[in-house]
C-alpha cells in the first residue's frame, strides 16, 4: 500500500497529527545528519515528500469541504480539542485511582 493510500482515508484532525509527527521527526533526522549522527541523508527526502503529501492531502480535504458547504476547523480548534481530551483522560485516570 502507497503512502497516499494509506492517508486518504483519515481524517483533516488526524492528518495533521501526522503532519505534526513527520515534521518533528524531520528535525530530528535533520539535526543527526548535520551533526554527523546519521548517514543516511535519503531519510530527510523521503521525510520533506511525507510531509509534502500530507499538506496536499490536507488542502484537498478542506477544499472539499468547503465546496459541500462545510468548513474546516481553524488551526487552533484541533489543539485546543486535543489538550481538553487530555485533560478529561487525566481526570479520569485520578478518579479511578481513588
Amino acid at each position: 500500500m502507497s503512502l497516499v493510500q494509506s492517508l486518504t482515508g483519515l481524517t483533516i484532525e488526524d492528518l495533521k497529527i501526522k503532519l505534526a509527527v513527520a515534521k518533528k521527526e524531520y528535525g530530528v533526522t535533520r539535526f543527526h545528519v548535520l551533526s554527523g549522527q546519521e548517514k543516511a541523508v535519503h531519510k530527510l527526502k523521503k521525510l520533506k515528500k511525507t510531509i509534502a503529501v500530507i499538506l496536499t492531502l490536507i488542502t484537498e480535504k478542506k477544499n472539499s469541504s468547503i465546496e459541500k458547504g462545510k468548513l474546516p476547523k481553524e488551526e487552533g480548534e484541533v489543539e485546543k480539542e486535543v489538550e481538553k481530551k487530555a485533560e478529561e483522560t487525566k481526570l479520569k485516570n485520578k478518579e479511578s485511582e481513588k
